[in-house]
């Protein structure tokens, strides 16, 4: 059994439970209001028909971000299995290859990929040591954060082995972490903590190098059998980030340069942005898009290359549109809009 509930987000730290139950109860009553942390909570009423009913809403002069979905219903808790988020004409991928850092939308669109019938390939971070010797090591070394070049070349040649149809629905989708640490953290700027912003910013950069070896080793793979790599960027990334120690996380760019794709036009890469953190959530909505843009014609996989998909509601609307097709939002930074 489930219920309707409202998954909510983008409001102060300082706001109360008994504030947002008072606002949302002003539509109608709910069986609870939890906070999932300082800035976000789950909302779930009695009756569907007032999870629908509810609009723009704002709590303390800001405006909150609000996604229908459902939950299990808090007074019958039941464990149902994970419903399919295909539609009713849509086939699933064949072959999926997951690979990069084990977040909960990561593991749930690759669960959500193997209950549809798709072969899922799953090559996971592995977390290190640090060296006692130099404190501002990375906390991820080369070899275990990239799951090592040779485990990368052993899924992909198992991926071509099984890689077959006419033609093969295949995507990679590359994982990048949820929990970038940012310097914006250091309430009296990052200049007064020049150790602790250079080991960020070699955490950061590490999903730079896992990504590029991602686009260099499946490469060959994807144009093959023409399928697409997807960049899945969390919640708290952004392309071009005014944080001085995500300057050097360049995944963003890797996406806009296509990096895995040749000059014929085959093997394409797409960013898929999170704009939120609820993981169950995005599961279903990262699943979705890439069987989506799979479905898609090849004229449109090529005009949809280099680009970034937004799984939610933009935070900011763009407003300027340049001649080459770039988007800049009212800071003046790039991003990129849905198909």
């Amino acid at each position: 059994m489930s219920c309707a509930a409202l998954f909510v987000s983008g409001f102060p730290a300082d706001v109360s439970v008994a504030a947002l139950t008072d606002l949302f109860e002003e539509v109608g009553p709910t069986v609870r209001v939890d906070l999932t942390d300082k800035s976000s909570a789950v909302v779930v009423y009695k009756d569907t028909k007032d999870c629908e009913r509810v609009g723009a809403l704002e709590i303390g002069g800001v405006s909150l971000q609000v996604i229908r979905g459902r939950v299990p219903h808090p007074l019958r808790p039941t464990i149902s299995p994970v419903r399919s988020t295909l539609g009713p004409n849509q086939k699933p991928l064949d072959v999926l290859i997951v690979r990069g850092r084990r977040t909960s939308a990561a593991i749930g669109a690759a669960y959500r990929a193997a209950v549809a019938g798709t072969q899922v390939f799953a090559l996971w971070d592995q977390k290190c040591a640090k060296s006692s010797n130099d404190l501002r090591l990375s906390r991820y070394d080369a070899h275990s954060s990239l799951a090592s070049e040779r485990e990368d070349l052993k899924v992909r040649d198992q991926a071509m082995e099984v890689s077959v149809g006419a033609p093969p629905k295949c995507a990679l989708l590359q994982v990048v972490s949820d929990k970038l640490p940012r310097a914006e953290e250091f309430k009296d700027g990052p200049v007064h903590h020049p150790a602790e912003v250079t080991a960020m910013m070699n955490d950061n950069h590490i999903e730079s190098i896992s990504a590029s070896v991602a686009s260099t080793v499946y490469a060959t793979w994807l144009q093959h059998v023409r399928g697409c790599a997807f960049a899945l960027l969390p919640h708290n990334t952004e392309s071009w980030s005014n944080d001085i120690a995500g300057a050097n996380m360049a995944v963003h760019r890797l996406v806009y340069g296509n990096a895995t794709c040749n000059i014929e036009g085959h093997g394409v890469m797409v960013g898929l942005q999170l704009v939120h953190k609820f993981g169950e959530v995005n599961a279903g909505l990262v699943h979705g898009a890439m069987v989506s843009f799979m479905d898609q014609g090849e004229e449109q996989k090529r005009y949809m290359a280099g680009r970034t998909i937004f799984l939610g509601p933009q935070l900011q609307k763009p407003v300027k549109y340049l001649a080459d097709g770039t988007v800049l939002d009212h800071k003046g930074d790039i991003v990129r809009l849905r198909a």
